[in-house]
């Protein structure tokens, strides 16, 4: 599949047979900071949405390209949002990285805490192609003065043969 064979239509994402999700339910201590790692595999992913919801504090969400970073050991397991195939992802997805310096800066956003309503949120559908065997960074920086949930998204479809 090529970047010209993608139509923006939801029906068609939702067809397509590489088409994947993960949704990703967590806390995050006061002051503290959660990292979710993505490495592409040998296929560029074309991320077409993400969305992050923080129950109950002010967030910083950010986003790197090629950091450096020390694999993470506990695995997110992404589904298929074509449920009537068995294609896999060749991306690799876990929620415990460290080490992490450097890299490119991709996203860099606030997430309010809704002041006295309870949640805040951010999502972004530009259309992001991610280059292949390159690991990205997301990060969730917990700024308020109490532990809040989170839930993170992210969709995408993996180009090529």
């Amino acid at each position: 599949m090529s970047r010209n064979d993608i139509a923006g239509d939801a029906y068609d994402l939702s067809r397509n047979e590489r088409s994947f999700h993960v949704s990703q339910y967590f806390t995050v201590a006061q002051s503290a900071t959660a990292y979710f790692q993505i490495i592409t595999g040998a296929r560029e992913a074309f991320l077409f949405h993400w969305s992050l919801v923080a129950a109950t504090q002010s967030c910083r969400f950010t986003a790197l390209e090629s950091p450096t970073v020390t694999d993470g050991t506990t695995a997110i397991t992404p589904q298929r949002i074509n449920r009537g195939t068995s294609t896999a992802t060749t991306l690799t997805l876990y929620s415990d990285p460290t080490s992490i310096s450097g890299g490119t800066s991709l996203v860099d956003v606030a997430i309010p805490s809704g002041g006295n309503k309870t949640g805040g949120g951010a999502e972004d559908n530009v259309f992001w192609t991610l280059k292949p065997d390159t690991d990205y960074v997301a990060s969730v920086e917990n700024l308020g003065n109490s532990t809040t949930a989170c839930t993170f998204e992210m969709a995408w479809i993996e180009l090529g043969p």
